[in-house]
């Protein structure tokens, strides 16, 4: 039954969501990144049941990057399929007319995504800037997110 309000990613798109992801990062892994991706691999097939493994699958794929170093177009469709992996999964679940993917997050998914690959494209020459980078992602999302918490400490949306 297709509804406005209904869902447009069944749990079976989260399992291919999830396998672009293990791809994509499976292309370059080699040793321990290799365990962490079969990791992923054991959590995705249980979170066709159990949504909280679709996390722990992000998190071993977010190892096994970090361990296998790979070339940044992989990465970074690694990462939108994780994204999309964990909206898609978690809404599949949810509570009925539970919508994740709309256009507001899947803008900001390809948005980040192009900004990630520019930034791991782009050499900067200054040595300190990845260490000043990190807390200025930080100061730069507590001021996107301040309005919210601006009337008594409640979020409203």
């Amino acid at each position: 039954m297709s509804t406005p309000t209904a869902q447009p990613a069944p749990r079976a798109f989260a399992v291919v969501f999830g396998l672009l992801m293990i791809g994509a990062c499976a292309v370059e892994a080699y040793g321990w990144a290799l365990a962490a991706v079969g990791v992923s691999v054991a959590a995705l097939v249980v979170s066709v049941w159990l949504r909280v493994a679709a996390t722990v699958a992000v998190l071993a794929i977010v190892v096994a990057l970090a361990l296998s170093g790979p070339e940044p177009i992989f990465a970074v469709l690694s990462g939108l399929c994780a994204t999309a992996y964990l909206l898609t999964r978690h809404a599949a679940g949810g509570p009925r007319g539970l919508v994740t993917t709309t256009r507001p997050v899947l803008l900001a998914m390809m948005v980040f995504a192009a900004l990630g690959a520019g930034a791991a494209w782009v050499a900067v020459p200054i040595r300190w800037v990845p260490v000043v980078a990190a807390p200025a992602v930080v100061i730069a999302y507590a001021l996107v997110v301040l309005p919210y918490f601006r009337h008594g400490g409640s979020i409203r949306l």
